[in-house]
């Protein structure tokens, strides 16, 4: 059968004098700080079918990746003449002097075709100061699958602008979802899209974590009536029980080597931080307090625990080598700090967390060694159990206004939040997933 192609010219520019290069690597701080962006036109896309359904469907998700992945601006704000649409009919080449007029940076131009049930995306990616290419991507797949493929191809284009950084566009999102009584894991892909469930039985399945392939999602949850951890694995479609001692069992989180689990068990008596192997045994007992030490995680190097503790009198954030070691608290402002989440990113000392200020909660940032830290958000709603996206750029948090929950996400250096559920059921206890290509 012949094969569909979708064929997206993408000419990429910096600026009038200088070559588009991979982005510097972006180093979030604690100061607020906003990287000049990249000004992107998104042209509709031609096929020889005209089919307009695809075509809306290519261009929302192309649109909204490149939108919210940190790098572009979409541009011009204003809409463009009928004299600048037609300028993407012709996808094999580009009007430089055109664009650079409306002060363009990227052009997107596609053409597309459909035949059978194939469909393959070519992008070839120009710079528009030296007028040569600067990348080219190549992606196939079915046609029922058309938003997963652009989102693939949107995700290397952002990898190559980004000087290697993880993509968002091919991430997913678990999350618990209540129906009643009941609470069950869901996933769905970062821009709300493609809800599957996970979960499907009447107790209460809470806090998921992805094991960093991506390949399945811890879990706690009540199913035999106390709260146990779980391991539901995708590759094997099955679901293995990790730990059920006696007492909690509960906020487990996956270390970034894959290899140990880090959770708070009580089966001594008191809650406290273990590490355990994925068949059950105690690695490390970490934790060593009367006080309730609970929601650890990660850094990565998958050696250091943040995790939280009422040993001081109110629940702060406390770091510790989980091998040995007295642990040390960073969180000073605030009287309830809880739910942090460690940047994923190589070296990041950067962590997110909530905290309370009045009746709401609100996140925060944190260098775990510095101790300086930032207020993210201001709302007059309630905001927490954030977690990174794996560019260490975005988190997805729990946003709760009058008495309704969904899952959002922003960019913590422009902060201006998404949301990505829509559903009539409240959703939270977001998990970020890695990015999978």
């Amino acid at each position: 059968m012949k094969k569909t192609f979708l064929l997206l010219i993408l000419f990429l520019a910096a600026a009038c004098e200088n070559s588009l290069v991979p982005a510097k690597e972006i180093e979030i701080t604690i100061e607020k700080k906003i990287d000049r962006k990249i000004r992107v036109t998104i042209l509709p896309f031609f096929s020889e079918t005209n089919n307009v359904v695809a075509s809306r469907e290519l261009y929302s998700v192309a649109e909204f990746d490149l939108k919210h992945a940190g790098y572009f601006e979409l541009w011009p704000q204003e809409p463009l003449p009928d004299s600048a649409l037609d300028k993407g009919k012709n996808y094999k080449s580009a009007d430089y002097d055109f664009w650079l007029d409306y002060g363009t940076e990227m052009i997107i131009k596609g053409l597309y075709t459909m035949s059978g049930t194939e469909l393959a995306i070519e992008l070839f990616c120009y710079d528009m100061a030296t007028r040569s290419e600067f990348t080219s991507v190549v992606v196939n797949g079915p046609i029922s699958e058309t938003r997963a493929l652009m989102h693939k191809a949107t995700a290397k284009i952002i990898e190559k602008v980004s000087g290697g950084r993880p993509s968002i566009t091919t991430t997913q999102i678990a999350f618990v979802q209540q129906n009643g009584k009941a609470k069950n894991i869901f996933m769905m892909d970062y821009d709300g899209h493609n809800v599957r469930q996970v979960t499907s039985n009447t107790s209460l399945n809470l806090d998921p974590n992805w094991l960093p392939n991506g390949e399945g999602i811890i879990y706690s949850s009540y199913f035999e009536n106390y709260p146990f951890i779980y391991l539901q694995n995708f590759r094997t479609r099955s679901m293995q029980i990790i730990s059920k001692r006696p007492g909690l069992n509960s906020v487990p989180d996956v270390s970034p080597d894959g290899t140990k689990i880090a959770l708070t068990l009580s089966f001594n008596g008191n809650p406290e931080i273990y590490v355990i192997d994925f068949s059950g045994n105690v690695i490390q007992r970490v934790t060593f307090s009367p006080a309730v030490d609970t929601s650890p995680t990660w850094a990565p190097d998958s050696n250091t625990l943040a995790f939280v503790s009422d040993r001081s009198g109110t629940p702060q954030i406390y770091v510790v080598d989980y091998r040995g070691g007295t642990p040390k608290r960073i969180t000073f402002q605030g009287n309830y700090n809880a739910s942090p989440d460690w940047s994923p990113i190589k070296g990041s000392n950067i962590i997110v967390y909530s905290s309370l200020y009045g009746r709401n909660s609100e996140l925060c940032i944190i260098d775990a060694s510095s101790g300086f830290f930032r207020r993210l958000t201001t709302s007059m709603e309630s905001e927490d159990h954030p977690t990174w996206a794996p560019d260490g750029i975005h988190v997805s948090y729990t946003l709760t206004q009058n008495y309704r929950s969904d899952i959002y996400f922003m960019d913590v250096r422009e902060e201006k939040p998404v949301r990505v559920t829509t559903d009539s059921n409240n959703s939270s206890l977001p998990d970020w997933g890695p990015s999978l290509q």
